[in-house]
Formats: C-alpha cells, structure tokens, sequence
C-alpha cells in the first residue's frame, strides 16, 4: 500500500513537473512538426513502378515435347537464384547501356566538390576522369532505386524502380525486365553454342577415326588381295582391284586438274587454264585476248581506238571467266562422278571378298578392321546428330522468363510518405519535447517542487517556504516572522525548528546550525535570520553569526552597521582593547548577532581554521542554547565546509526554479564530504513561487498584506 502511494506521489510530481514545462513541451513539438512539414516541402518526390515477370521452372525450349518440373524445394531455389541474378552488376550494368543512364542527371555520375576544384585547376585525378570510377557511381546509385523480389510463393518476380519521375520509374522497370529477359535468353544460346564448339573437336577426332579405320580396310586388301585370290580362286577380286586402281587414279588426275583450273579462274590465267582444259574453245579465246592485249600495248594512250580494244579485252575476259567457271563446274562434276564411282567398287570389293571362301585367320583380320570401322562410324553419327540438334536449339532457344505485367506509370510518391513523417514529426517532437521538460527542470531550470527537491537531494526536506513580498518598512523578508505569525512563511521555519529538534546534538552545549547553500542569491541569509528569530521567539537563547567573511549581508538585513565585524575580530583580536562590541541585538527581537565588514585581507579559510574562531565558538556554546552561522555558499568557495566540522546540522537552502540540479547536487556532496558523512543535513525550498500546496489551506494561515 505504501509503494503504491509512493509511486502515486512519484507520477503526481512528475504531471505536475510537466504542467509547469507546457509552452517548452509545446514550443519543443512545434519546431519538430513544423521541421517536419519543412522536409515535406523540400523533399523530392519518389516514385515506385513494378513489372512482373513469371519464371518457368523447367528449361524451356522449343525442340522438347516436355519441359522438366521441379518440386516446391526446388522451385524456390530457382527463384532466389534468379533474383540474384537480377540484382547483379552485369544484368545491371546491360540495363545502365541500354537506358542510357551515363548521361542522366539523376542516375549519371557526380563530381565532389573536390573532384570539380582539381578539373578547374588542371589537376587530374580519381574520380575526375575515370571511367571505372565513374561507371561504379552510376551503378551504386541505380543499384539503390531498384529491387526484385519473389511475390508470395508464386512464381513471379516483382521487379520495381524507383525514381524521381513517375514516367522513368516505370521506363525502368520495364527496361531492366527486358534486359534480365535478353541476358537470360543470350546465356541459353552461348550454353547450346558452346557445347556444340566442345563437340565439333570430339567430331573432328570421331571423323579421324573413321577416315583411318576405312583407310586400314582398304590399305589392308590393297595388300592382301593378290593372296586372297588365289586362296578363294576368285580371279573376279583381282578385275576389281585393278578398276578401282584405276578409277582412283582417274579421280586423282580430275582433281588435280580440277584444282589448277580452279586458281587459274580466280587469278584469270587464261593461258593455264587452256592448258588445263585442253578446249580448242577456251585456247581460240586466250588466243584472241593475247593479240589483243598486245595490240593495246602498242597503241597510243590518248587513241580512240584504245577504248574501243580495251572494251574488247574486256568482253573477252568477261567470256573466258564464264567458260572457265563452266568447265571447273564440270570438273567438279567428274570429280564426285569418279568419287562416287571409287567408293561403289571399294563397296563391291569388299562385298567380294566377304562373299569369297576366306580362311578364319582372314576372315578375323577383315571382320576385326569393319567392326573398328562401323563403331567409328556409329560414334561419328551420333556426335554428328547431337551436334546438329545443339545448332538447332541455339537457333530456337527461347527464355525461361516473360513480363506477364509491365510497369505502369505510378501516380502517387512512395516517398516521402506524408502521413507517416507527419506522425512520425509530432512523435518525436513531443518525445523530445517532454525530454527537454526533464532535461531543463534537472539539469537547467532548477527545482520548481518540494517532491522535486526530495528526489534530487537524498536528505529529508525539512520546510518548503514560499515567496512572500517585502512589507513597507520591511528590511529582509526575515522579519515576516516578526510581522506575520501565523502566516504560512513562519510556519515554514516552525517546521524547520521541529525538524532541527530531532537530530541529536553531536556536542555539549548549543547547537550548532550552519545554513549554506549551492551558489549566492538563494535566500540563506534571510533564511539564517528568519530561523534565529523563531528561536529566540520561543525562549531559546539564540545567537547568529554572519560567517560569510567573503560577502557579509545580515547586517543590511538587520539595518545594523556594526563597529565590529566578526573578519575584525579574528585578524586583530589581540589588539582590540575590549571597548568595541563584537556582539549586537538584534532591534526586532532577543537574538544576539555577530555580524561582518569588510573584505579579508588574507584567506578567509585559515581565518576560519584558527584558534581565535574556535575560541568564539567555544565561548558561545557555552552561552547559548542555538547558534545558526549564515555561511558562504559551497560552489564558489571552501570557507563553509571548513565550518562544517563546526555544526551539529546543516540546512541547505535551494531556490525554487533557479539552482540547476547538478550544482545543488554537487553541493551536497561537497558538504556531506566535509562533515565525514556524520554531518546531519536538511534541505529547504526557499521563494516558493508555485503557491499550489498553500491553496488548500488559506483558512489556517492569518493573511498579511505588505505595506
């Protein structure tokens, strides 16, 4: 129950902590929104355009009758595969070629700063002209405005971009859809081509060994056929070796023919090719071309006849031409004629012989040679056949993906998203906005609540004295005590003096109460004043000396000015001769005052430090029942925590809204360190502003109006 209404009291004083920052809270938020609005204003718009492109799990391709289907695993394999693919610099860099984005302002390369003072300079460098470097700008920022991803688990790719134009988004969408469709497509044609160029030199050696297992056959019954005749007494074998001896030879003399006829053609060595042919009609023709020739070396350059011959020579080079391509046409004709007429006798031949009474050892031989001969000729089809087929899909090869919806142009930004910033600004700007609240009430704007006070000082508060207005003819705000005893400013320092009662003495005698606080101006001198008075106002015998030997101020409070001041009495107490008065009464009421003048000519700590003050303290306690020493404050100087190994209890005055917490802080624990921790220390919110707390008690305060 007791936590409970702690942690009430806790958020009680943290509402009301935030009630009193509402203008900050609210100016905090207004600059955070209003920011916000700026970035909207400022910013440029985003549009995002999305394609989509189904992609075939299976290897399409137009020669298959079935295409190959995957299972679930497999298909997400392939999927993230081809996002990976699609989010690659080489499909990106196609895309970049393709749109042009070199030259575009957006996406194009930048120059720094830097990079633009060194090209006004004459300085060349990285950066400057590059075109790795500038290549790799335009791909990091084209690589940011697109993405792909897998829509669900379907098999469509969302392929998006983004950009600052709504038309270009959707442009580039498009564009790097079609492009991974094209590079797709191309690597499917370079994977056909390139087994086809691994299976043409696999052919060529397949083409070896059959053209050297056919030449082992006939290379063997060339040899061997005289023997086989005799041995199987078919004389028909030898008539057939002698045919095709001679068909071979026939075939070999055409070609050779045929091939010096071929060049002559090409280089027009019509004079070779007569005697290549042997063709009365092509040698008449060359016969006439070389006359002619002549004649038109012979004849004058400027003649018109020249003209007229060398026209002449060209007919005839035009006719030679065509009768030369005409009879290497039929050469070529006679070559395959007599080629085909070589390989119909080897087939005869061998059919002969297979027919004929061979013995095994033969028979083996030749059976062994046609076996290495129709494997390599099995081996030479097929690769000759899958070759054919790889050439085919390269020609027909379609892609495994398509665009199944192009982007269109979008109509909305995706960035900035208003609402979500707007939101996002009044967020923050009120987070920060009640930060700085705590921020400025702990740290800045000091403690404006007792509640406030308690939790940043771990001491007990002992009054909280609210701000009351100086009456006419008042000096200090101290002689409220005086003037007004029932009003709610002397009740604070009766609250005080009970709370005081209730620390036990650590000496004999009087007790000493030393007041101080964080920096000057929080009220302790009156508070010092006000709370000697209530003492000697019930019966106590009450002594208060001013101890602030840097700044003295009680006299002026009291309206005293002393002959003798206590900083007089320590640096010359030996040459005083006894007439002056160290002690004054206070003309308001029976407290006895040892007040100060003056600036100290030496450090005010050893005067604190020495036998002389000791001896006065000595001598009072002896003399009075209470002794309250107004006393520097802790921050600016030491005096005071040399006097706290003086007092029984310290009251630490805090101004209300004005002491940073972090000084107050740092106060105590000067203070606490000087007592040795054993020091009693009780705090006291002076010039209360707040008022909040006394409203609900106006009947039992008496009113008093100043003047």
């Amino acid at each position: 129950m007791a936590g409970s209404r702690g942690e009430l009291i806790e958020l009680r004083a943290l509402v009301d902590l935030f009630l009193g920052q509402v203008r900050l809270i609210a100016g905090v938020t207004a600059l955070i929104f209003g920011l916000g609005v700026g970035y909207l204003l400022l910013a440029t718009p985003i549009y995002r355009a999305t394609a989509l492109v189904m992609v075939e799990p299976g290897q399409k391709s137009l020669l298959d009758g079935a295409e190959a289907r995957g299972d679930s695993a497999s298909d997400y394999a392939r999927l993230e595969s081809e996002v990976a693919i699609l989010h690659s610099d080489k499909v990106l860099l196609a895309t970049i070629r393709e749109a042009g984005l070199m030259s575009d302002p957006e996406f194009g390369p930048r120059l720094s700063l830097i990079a633009k003072l060194r090209l006004a300079l004459g300085v060349r460098g990285q950066g400057v002209d590059d075109p790795v470097a500038l290549t790799a700008q335009t791909l990091e920022r084209f690589a940011k405005a697109v993405s792909g991803k897998r829509r669900g688990q379907t098999l469509i790719l969302e392929v998006s971009a983004e950009s600052q134009q709504a038309e270009k988004a959707a442009w580039l969408a498009n564009t790097l859809s079609q492009t991974y469709i094209a590079l797709q497509l191309d690597a499917k044609v370079a994977r056909a081509l390139g087994a086809r160029d691994l299976l043409q030199a696999q052919l060529d050696r397949a083409q070896q060994a059959l053209a050297g297992s056919e030449a082992a056959i006939d290379a063997y019954l060339q040899r061997e056929i005289a023997e086989i005749a005799t041995e199987t007494g078919n004389m028909a074998l030898m008539d057939l070796a002698d045919r095709l001896a001679a068909s071979e030879a026939q075939r070999a003399t055409h070609e050779l023919t045929y091939q010096r006829a071929d060049t002559a053609t090409s280089v027009q060595d019509w004079a070779q090719l007569s005697a290549q042919l042997g063709d009365e009609g092509v040698a008449s023709l060359a016969a006439q071309r070389a006359a002619l020739q002549a004649r038109l070396e012979a004849a004058p350059d400027a003649d018109q006849g020249t003209v007229v011959l060398r026209q002449e020579l060209a007919a005839l080079d035009r006719q030679l031409a065509q009768q030369g391509a005409s009879a290497v046409t039929d050469l070529q004709t006679q070559v395959a004629r007599l080629a085909a007429q070589s390989r119909d006798l080897r087939e005869e031949l061998r059919r002969e012989v297979l027919r004929s009474g061979l013995s095994p050892e033969t028979l083996s031989a030749i059976y062994g040679l046609q076996q290495d001969a129709e494997i390599a000729q099995r081996q030479y089809a097929a690769l000759l056949a899958r070759m054919r087929d790889l050439e085919a899909q390269a020609v027909v090869q379609v892609a495994d993906s398509r665009i199944v919806s192009e982007a269109l142009t979008p109509q909305d930004p995706v960035a900035p998203n208003v609402p979500l910033v707007l939101a996002a600004a009044l967020i923050l700007g009120f987070g920060m906005g009640l930060a700085a609240a705590l921020a400025r009430s702990y740290f800045v704007a000091g403690i404006d609540s007792s509640q406030q006070l308690a939790e940043v000082l771990p001491v007990p508060l002992a009054a909280t004295i609210p701000w009351v207005d100086l009456g006419s003819g008042q000096r200090s705000v101290a002689d409220m005590v005086l003037d007004a005893p029932f009003s709610a400013y002397t009740e604070a320092f009766r609250r005080l003096r009970l709370s005081l009662e209730q620390v036990p003495h650590r000496r004999s005698g009087a007790m000493v109460i030393l007041v101080c606080s964080a920096v000057p101006g929080e009220g302790k001198s009156a508070v010092a004043l006000a709370l000697a008075r209530s003492y000697a106002l019930g019966g106590k015998r009450t002594l208060l000396i001013d101890a602030d030997l840097r700044r003295p101020t009680l006299a002026r409070h009291m309206g005293l000015t002393p002959e003798l001041g206590l900083l007089d009495y320590i640096e010359n107490a030996q040459a005083l001769t006894g007439g002056e008065e160290l002690c004054r009464k206070d003309p308001r009421s029976p407290v006895v005052a040892i007040l100060g003048q003056g600036r100290p000519e030496q450090p005010t700590d050893q005067l604190l430090h020495s036998e002389i003050f000791d001896e006065v303290l000595d001598t009072a306690r002896e003399a009075f029942d209470v002794i309250v020493m107004d006393t520097a404050p802790l921050l600016p100087v030491v005096d005071t925590q040399y006097l706290a190994g003086h007092a029984d209890a310290a009251i630490m005055a805090v101004r209300h809204a004005a002491t940073a917490q972090a000084e107050t802080r740092e106060a105590l624990r000067l203070l606490t360190e000087a007592g040795d921790g054993a020091l009693p220390v009780l705090s006291v919110l002076s010039m209360d502003r707040s008022n909040r707390r006394l409203s609900r008690y106006r009947g039992y305060y008496a009113e008093y109006a100043p003047g």
